[in-house]
């Protein structure tokens, strides 16, 4: 599975291994081309649909600390 080659890359037993930008690489390939988000019925969702609005957690707020993991 790609994912198991994207951590080798990034996490080798030999730090000077390590090849960050072939498990950029790889992730970027496997990326989705959309998203999608259920949403419950309610006036405010409705609203933002119509509105073409999307409320977003601040990654501070998420309950895991790596969903928003930055590249630097």
């Amino acid at each position: 599975m790609w994912i198991d080659d994207f951590v080798s890359l990034n996490f080798p037993t030999d730090p000077k291994l390590i090849r960050f930008k072939e498990a950029q690489e790889l992730k970027f390939q496997h990326i989705p081309n959309a998203l999608y988000r259920y949403r419950t019925i309610r006036d405010y969702n409705i609203k933002n649909l119509k509105n073409g609005i999307e409320w977003m957690s601040y990654p501070k707020d998420f309950n895991d600390p790596f969903d928003a993991g930055l590249n630097i």
